[in-house]
């Protein structure tokens, strides 16, 4: 039996090895894959952090263009106000015109009434001679 023992001691060594490279296969197989998921994973985030970085780019771009555009809307605003009093002052200025003609009117009327009152009561004078005729 002594010839037995070594033989068993080699198949079993010899299965030890076989289980010893199977375990590590096992381990190493999924453990590259989890590294290459990682990896991936990782590719993903950076990708994502650039795109994040980009839109919050624009996002600060667009504000500054909303901002001129309030700018400009403002500075409109103020445009139009002075442009309103302007009018209004047009407005107050026409009638205050009406009104100066008006009265103007009534004047020139009173003094026509007059005049042709003057006018009736003035007896006329004759017509002047031609003189050496």
């Amino acid at each position: 039996m002594p010839s037995s023992n070594p033989s068993r001691l080699w198949i079993g060594g010899l299965a030890a090895a076989i289980v010893v490279i199977l375990l590590g296969a096992f381990v190493a197989g999924p453990g590259r894959g989890m590294r290459t998921d990682i990896a991936a994973q990782r590719e993903d985030v950076d990708a994502q952090r650039a795109l994040v970085a980009k839109q919050a780019e624009l996002v600060a771009q667009q504000l500054h263009v909303v901002q001129q555009q309030l700018d400009v809307a403002r500075r409109q605003l103020e445009i139009a106000e002075q442009q309103r009093q302007i009018g209004q002052r047009q407005l107050e200025m026409t009638e205050e015109t009406l009104r100066i003609q008006r009265e103007l009117l009534g004047i020139a009327r009173q003094t026509l009434e007059e005049v042709k009152e003057i006018n009736r009561k003035t007896p006329r004078s004759p017509a002047p001679t031609p003189v050496g005729g």
